[in-house]
């Protein structure tokens, strides 16, 4: 059994939950971050405790930094979670994205493949799996989705990013033989998702009683993905993965986001209701829409369900419930992501508030 695992971006989002998750599988885990923009300190407090758990303070762009603790640590798996991710903030300024996202996988890369060969060559176990997004794929219909033969036709600068970073995985493979894979998902939400994503976002302004902003009508659609789904999904390929494959994961729903924000005001109205009495979607506010706005990603998994006997097992109204209701209970948390919200996102952010009609 592989029982060593690299996690970079492990103080955000995914990579949290992920550590968690492949612990519980009897993996040793050491997670990188470098705590840049949205990993959270907070985010590793639970693992701090646990057995068969390290962390390296550590930026992914930092070659030397790379082949130290790869040398130390010897994990048979990388996983590559460390990326800029909001697209608002690529549409004004990629050059972040291009650096951290291509540059920082392109010297993650460099530095496992100079491991592997201090170390007389990958083993059968080793694997770098490089986590992407649906978004390289450009705008999907259900109807249409990607599937693993899909071409790259991303449309914005986030997306440009990380096709770019995929595209530096492929070619160590063909060029040097480098064990890897690649895996692709859709929209993911679940607990401790940075507060600039839909979900956490709406339930933070509905909550401190703001303008909770929709772009354009809220037509555009997006799969959803349980945070706890997309882990197995990551864990089947660590430990059933075949070097060269792509691997995609989707959550089987797919709703408008004005849908999405409807359903989170709903159950704010039953668990958590204004003092005044008024719905929550007295709260909404259509603003403009964003340049490049992409109506609708999809993806077709059933050859990764074939392969990895994985499927998304979340049902998505009560997880959301269950996600709703954790930040509802967590305000330091809330409290704490919010303040390191920079740039010009939060910026617009601020001119969006105002107290609620």
């Amino acid at each position: 059994m592989r029982t060593n695992l690299m996690v970079t971006g492990v103080a955000g989002f995914v990579g949290c939950h992920l550590a968690h998750a492949a612990i519980d599988q009897g993996f040793r885990v050491v997670g990188i971050d470098s705590f840049a923009y949205s990993g959270l300190r907070e985010n590793l407090v639970d693992l701090a405790g646990r057995e068969r758990f390290d962390f390296e303070e550590a930026d992914i762009r930092d070659g030397a930094a790379m082949r130290r603790i790869l040398d130390r640590r010897r994990p048979d798996i990388v996983l590559n979670l460390a990326a800029q991710t909001h697209v608002d903030h690529s549409n004004r300024d990629g050059t972040p994205f291009f650096d951290v996202n291509v540059t920082g996988c392109a010297t993650l890369l460099e530095a496992f493949r100079s491991h592997l060969a201090a170390a007389g060559g990958p083993t059968r176990a080793s694997l770098f799996i490089q986590v992407s997004t649906d978004e390289v794929f450009g705008p999907r219909s259900p109807e249409e989705p990607a599937d693993t033969e899909a071409a790259y036709r991303p449309t914005s600068p986030y997306a440009a990013s990380k096709a770019g970073a995929d595209l530096a995985v492929l070619s160590m493979h063909r060029t040097h033989g480098l064990p890897v894979a690649i895996t692709y998902c859709t929209n993911n939400f679940g607990p401790r998702q940075f507060p600039e994503k839909l979900i956490p976002l709406v339930v933070a302004r509905a909550l401190d009683g703001e303008r909770i902003p929709i772009y354009g009508d809220g037509g555009q659609r997006r799969d959803w993905l349980h945070v706890a789904d997309h882990c197995a999904g990551l864990l089947a390929v660590a430990g059933r993965g075949r070097p060269g494959d792509r691997y995609l994961f989707a959550g089987g729903n797919t709703l408008d986001n004005l849908s999405v924000v409807r359903m989170i005001c709903d159950h704010l109205d039953a668990t958590s209701p204004r003092p005044d009495g008024r719905p929550y979607r007295d709260q909404i506010r259509h603003v403009a829409d964003r340049a490049g706005h992409d109506p609708c990603y999809a993806l077709d998994d059933s050859d990764t369900r074939r392969r990895l006997g994985w499927s998304a097992r979340a049902d998505f109204a009560a997880a959301l419930a269950e996600t709703v209701d954790w930040y509802v209970a967590n305000p330091d948390w809330r409290r704490i992501a919010a303040a390191r919200q920079v740039g010009p996102a939060a910026r617009d952010a601020r001119r969006l508030r105002g107290t609620a009609p």
